[in-house]
């Protein structure tokens, strides 16, 4: 392993660290999504219930001790009871934005090794070929054992920019998806709370 690095120079190392950012982006963003997910029809179950059942607080303190991201949106839509639709609608957007915020959190940089960390491996691959061409202005010989060393450098640096540039956009989808589903939960705990806590609405 330690002497494919070496045959992938300089630009492998910036894609060994490529790959590693990548994977503790994963790592940090699979764990922060974990615990902002929760089962959301559960969740809407016993909201409900409370709501119906003008249980106010009780609401509020089941909403505060979820670690969930619909709870926290669910907590900011609590403290405007009563208040005209309008302003319970704009505090609920602004519980959304906030969440989305914190979830997508560190996603650019999954974006940004997807696009660039195939450029990287192919600056790498020139680097290689201009290597191997060097040798044999130097030898005067085209021998396999002259440019074999350029044209591994090439081929190893091609093939891990690709590797992490695929890596990257894999995460970087799957975590869009999951992105995806949260908007969901929050557009069906808002409409609910919309409902159940303007003056317009009937349950309480």
């Amino acid at each position: 392993m330690f002497q494919l690095i070496q045959q992938g120079g300089f630009t492998l190392y910036l894609l060994l660290i490529a790959s590693l950012v990548t994977i503790t982006v994963c790592l940090e963003r699979t764990i922060r999504m974990r615990r902002a997910s929760t089962d959301t029809l559960l969740f809407l179950s016993k909201l409900t219930r409370y709501l119906n059942d003008s249980r106010l607080d009780e609401a509020g303190t089941f909403c505060e001790r979820s670690p969930s991201a619909i709870a926290a949106v669910a907590t900011a839509g609590l403290t405007k009871h009563g208040r005209g639709k309008e302003e319970i609608r704009d505090t609920l957007v602004s519980a959304i934005s906030i969440q989305n915020h914190l979830l997508s959190r560190n996603l650019s940089i999954l974006a940004t090794l997807a696009t660039t960390t195939p450029y990287v491996g192919l600056f790498g691959t020139v680097l290689g070929i201009i290597r191997a061409f060097h040798d044999i202005s130097i030898t005067g010989s085209t021998g396999a054992q002259v440019v074999s060393r350029g044209i591994s450098e090439a081929l190893v640096c091609t093939a891990a920019g690709l590797g992490v540039a695929i890596l990257a956009v894999f995460a970087y989808n799957f975590f869009q998806n999951w992105l995806t589903r949260f908007e969901l939960d929050f557009e069906v705990v808002s409409s609910e709370l919309l409902h159940a806590l303007s003056p317009e609405g009937s349950r309480l």
